[in-house]
């Protein structure tokens, strides 16, 4: 049975429509990731400061908490500097749209390494930071 050019057509419109609609769902799913992960960097930060004192009068092996705060607040930066180039990303596509800005295939691609960049600095820098804590914490709770 042979399709007509219509019904590919109609059948090619929907893989479309269906890649913009999982593109979408994986940029929120992206953004609420880098969200999280700023929250959860900032939140161990702020208690590991507050509480440090608290629940180790004679921290042993401290330089690793100052490792922890150091991964921290890098994850921290990162997570700013990804929004911001998100944001930045947002307002040219915007503007190209508008016919405002011309578009250009480099500047986008140097845009998207640099929000990858930031992406893995941000998780990475987190995990190693929490990992760090939980090192730190058996340290200093069994001796």
């Amino acid at each position: 049975m042979v399709k007509s050019p219509q019904l590919r057509y109609n059948v090619s419109m929907d893989k479309n429509k269906n890649i913009k609609k999982i593109s979408a769902e994986a940029n929120r799913e992206s953004f609420e990731l880098r969200k999280l992960l700023l929250t959860l960097a900032t939140g161990s930060l702020v208690l590991s400061i507050t509480f440090l004192k608290d629940l180790i009068s004679q921290p042993k092996q401290g330089w690793i908490i100052v490792l922890v705060w150091l991964a921290l607040v890098i994850s921290i930066g990162a997570g700013i500097f990804h929004k911001k180039s998100y944001m930045i990303s947002v307002r040219d596509a915007y503007l190209i749209k508008t016919g405002r800005m011309k578009f250009s295939l480099k500047r986008t691609e140097d845009f998207g390494k640099k929000m990858e960049k930031y992406e893995n600095w941000q998780l990475w820098t987190f995990f190693a930071g929490i990992f760090l804590l939980f090192i730190f914490g058996v340290i200093n709770l069994y001796s």
